[in-house]
């Protein structure tokens, strides 16, 4: 994991840190950082199927168990989940606009109310090269509906993540992103997405309505495919 200096981990760089105290802050961080990291070191034995690869990301993002993250006074329950959205049966939604998948924290308060609910899409390519131009539709599909979406580069030299407004830029040729804008898929997860950053407020899958929800009230007819989940409560 990257270091911060000490200046660096305060609510004008972490915005999330006036919503959660540091110790969960920094323990999310610290898990989408190692999350990525095994993901990267398996890839061989998922790389033939981007599907797969997403999968495989996903199931590193995951704990197994609950986990009660103890602040002073004040504990916290922390859940994760990784679950395939479409494709399940006669009644799976249909799509017209599809995204690989969304990244999803959720924090609630003491009486169970959302205080945060935000996602931030992404489409994946694995060793992506030259120009794509299905990619850079999926690009563009995704930010008709997010500004923060990201487009995620598997390959064995580790997993990259480009915003989809830069991909579009380039016109979907690899070659033509510029290097500020080529960050770890870890650095734009474990800072920018739980620091609050990057990523849309009001933007979340409702699982029971099998809907993706932007600005918390308007649906959108692009759908996931793949759903990571951290949901942090507040129980005292």
């Amino acid at each position: 994991m990257g270091p911060l200096l000490p200046d660096e981990f305060n609510p004008e760089t972490f915005p999330m840190l006036r919503v959660l105290p540091g110790l969960v802050v920094r323990t999310l961080r610290k898990h989408f950082y190692a999350g990525v990291k095994e993901a990267e070191v398996r890839f061989r034995y998922h790389r033939a199927d981007e599907d797969a690869v997403t999968g495989a990301l996903g199931e590193r993002l995951i704990e197994p168990e609950p986990i009660t993250i103890q602040v002073g006074p004040r504990a916290y329950l922390w859940r994760t989940a990784s679950y395939k959205l479409r494709g399940r049966g006669a009644h799976a939604p249909e799509k017209e606009l599809g995204a690989d998948g969304i990244f999803q924290i959720e924090v609630l308060d003491l009486n169970g109310k959302f205080i945060v609910r935000k996602g931030l899409l992404f489409q994946s390519k694995i060793g992506w090269t030259g120009r794509d131009g299905r990619l850079f539709e999926q690009a563009r599909n995704l930010l008709g509906q997010s500004e923060s979406a990201i487009v995620i580069d598997y390959s064995p030299d580790g997993y990259k993540a480009i915003p989809a407004r830069d991909v579009i830029i380039a016109e979907g040729n690899r070659e033509r992103i510029r290097p500020e804008d080529d960050k770890s898929l870890a650095e734009v997860l474990g800072d920018e997405f739980v620091g609050c950053r990057r990523g849309d407020r009001g933007m979340y899958w409702e699982p029971e309505a099998e809907r993706l929800v932007v600005h918390d009230e308007e649906t959108s007819d692009l759908l996931p495919e793949q759903l990571i989940l951290n949901r942090i409560e507040r129980l005292q």
